[in-house]
């Protein structure tokens, strides 16, 4: 077999056209290079020990490493390039003749498909893309090296026989992530579980685990708090739930200054609309305790204490003052709701005498059923019609107590 070479006399110069020949062949060169994946979000070229350089041609100027290299990837999905970039060759006449300062390291460097590094002199002046990659955003889901030829080629078949070296077929972050927890070794007749499993508990579900007593089981269920027999939740204003269960309880503030509260109990059997009993809490109450003159007629009378109630129902309504009248006046107390005269403690009973007067504290406690919803409620006073004198009422008071409501 022949060979193409040629010979130069001693002493004569290297042709430019040698060396650039030479400087052509090196660019093709490739040593030990093997781009891998150090984790699913960064790639490396592994150093070699001793004489087992990485090396590599860039634009004819020869590159190795003896210590590995890595680049992290980011930014959006897609499809990326791989380069190797390095410093120039950098030969001067100092401090002696050809005195060589190249940095002879290489880095990795991932850019958009179809880009290029961009030049930093001094450091990145030359570069030479040595592969791609597939990016998801938040992994790197296929790796291919396209220098080196048949140590590329070698190097691949570790993970398939095209000659690439893809690794689509790995498990991806979120894959990796699922296999945490698995019971055993991974494998054919046990794989990982992901959670979009249907046997797996809900998100709520799991949430209504916590605080049961003992362990779950088929014989220790997880208790919901819809369970009517633990279910209570609270509101401070609105309407109670529309689509209660039986035995449902509620607590409803209704006077946040005073903090009464009403806790109701949804009876399903109960006729009617009033479902929700009352179980427990305080009266709602309004007092006024300064003393007014009243003379004439409910018309003209003051209209306090006065409550407002949202829930439609039955309800217990308690009243009262303390009534001092003049001369021959009697009083009455009116009870009204959304303004009409229910009840009243007539005249009082208290009859004092020409140029006398006479106290005395009354009270009364009136059922009133069937209320609206968002019914008033207050006190009205009135002076006996045709006699003489007036009547003074202080200390007044009123307090309703819910027996049954609708939402």
């Amino acid at each position: 077999m022949s060979k193409n070479w040629q010979s130069f006399p001693r002493g004569s110069e290297l042709p430019s056209f040698y060396m650039n020949a030479l400087a052509e062949f090196i660019s093709t060169q490739v040593s030990n290079f093997r781009l891998t994946l150090l984790n699913s979000t960064t790639i490396q070229v592994v150093a070699g020990t001793v004489d087992d350089l990485v090396a590599i041609g860039i634009d004819g100027q020869w590159r190795y490493n003896t210590a590995t290299v890595t680049r992290n990837v980011s930014g959006t999905a897609g499809a990326y390039d791989v380069f190797v970039t390095a410093a120039a060759t950098s030969v001067s006449n100092s401090p002696q003749v050809f005195t060589d300062n190249t940095n002879y390291s290489f880095a990795l460097s991932v850019v958009a498909a179809g880009g290029s590094p961009t030049i930093v002199p001094g450091s990145v002046d030359i570069h030479r893309k040595v592969g791609n990659l597939v990016w998801s955003g938040t992994a790197i889901t296929a790796l291919f090296q396209t220098v080196g030829g048949a140590g590329a080629a070698a190097h691949a078949t570790t993970h398939e026989t095209t000659g690439q070296d893809p690794i689509a077929s790995l498990p991806t972050a979120g894959q990796k992530q699922a296999l945490a927890g698995s019971s055993g070794t991974p494998g054919s007749g046990n794989l990982y579980v992901t959670a979009a499993d249907a046997r797996l508990p809900t998100t709520d579900e799991n949430n209504a685990l916590q605080g049961t007593d003992g362990s779950p089981s088929n014989s220790n269920r997880y208790v919901t708090s819809t369970d009517t027999r633990v279910a209570r939740s609270f509101i401070s204003v609105g309407p109670l739930p529309a689509s209660p269960v039986d035995g449902q309880e509620v607590d409803v503030l209704v006077d946040a200054a005073l903090g009464t509260t009403w806790r109701f109990r949804y009876r399903a059997a109960s006729s009617g609309s009033y479902k929700w009993h009352f179980v427990g809490g305080s009266a709602l109450q309004g007092e006024v305790e300064t003393n007014t003159t009243i003379t004439g007629n409910y018309g003209t009378s003051p209209t306090s204490p006065a409550l407002v109630i949202a829930f439609p129902g039955d309800y217990l309504v308690r009243y009262g003052a303390t009534v001092s009248t003049n001369d021959w006046t009697t009083s009455r107390i009116g009870l009204h709701v959304s303004a009409s005269l229910v009840d009243e403690i007539p005249h009082s009973h208290v009859n004092a005498g020409v140029g006398s007067s006479q106290e005395i504290a009354i009270g009364r406690t009136k059922r009133v059923t069937s209320a609206s919803a968002n019914f008033s409620v207050d006190l009205r006073y009135a002076t006996s019609l045709g006699a003489p004198g007036t009547c003074d009422v202080s200390n007044r008071w009123v307090e309703a107590t819910p027996i049954r409501v609708s939402a």
